[in-house]
């Protein structure tokens, strides 16, 4: 997966994960599990890793 320049490379993170799904099978849970991933490796202080998580919670609700 790669979002590192869009513009230059044309794609976006939900083409991305588009193609994780069709090609690997991937679930949601799949996809959540990476961004708990990514937000904990993230260079960002603890206060904006729990908002983050709580974002990501707030979309697996939405998302059902």
């Amino acid at each position: 997966m790669n979002s590192n320049d869009p513009k230059a490379i044309n794609v976006s993170i939900d083409d991305e994960f588009g193609n994780m799904v069709e090609t690997f099978d991937w679930t949601t849970s799949d996809i959540l599990t990476v961004q708990d991933h990514a937000i904990e490796a993230a260079y960002c202080g603890a206060e904006k890793k729990v908002m983050l998580h709580k974002l990501r919670g707030d979309y697996a609700v939405a998302a059902g």
